[in-house]
């Protein structure tokens, strides 16, 4: 029997959440430049977002996360599922975990059909 094999991006999501490395950035020295940030203390840790978060908002099924560079900030960003089938996203600023931002994205009412 074949097991289903998860998406790519799901995968290394997984992987870094599993090891508690920063997460996903352009390029290896991006990389090592996020590293250093987050030993210096600089940006908090993936594992400390996703505390903040949950404890916030225990609900829904978290299907991406994402470290960007957003006008000259870091930011983590969250996308979770809710049980409204709308896609939330959640941007928090990397240094100190402040909910930048959150925003929905909606079904339409034709996908239901």
């Amino acid at each position: 029997m074949k097991l289903p094999t998860l998406p790519r991006s799901l995968a290394v999501v997984l992987a870094l959440c599993a090891v508690g490395t920063p997460l996903l950035y352009a390029s290896a020295s991006d990389h090592e430049d996020i590293r250093r940030l987050r030993e210096a203390g600089e940006v908090l840790s993936l594992e400390e977002i996703l505390q903040r978060h949950r404890a916030a908002h225990p609900a829904g099924h978290i299907l991406e996360i994402e470290l960007e560079r957003e006008h000259d900030r870091l930011v983590y960003e969250v996308k979770v599922l809710d049980a409204d089938s709308a896609v939330r996203s959640y941007q928090y600023d990397a240094r100190d975990g402040r909910l930048l931002r959150e925003k929905a994205k909606r079904r339409r009412a034709e996908d239901d059909d």
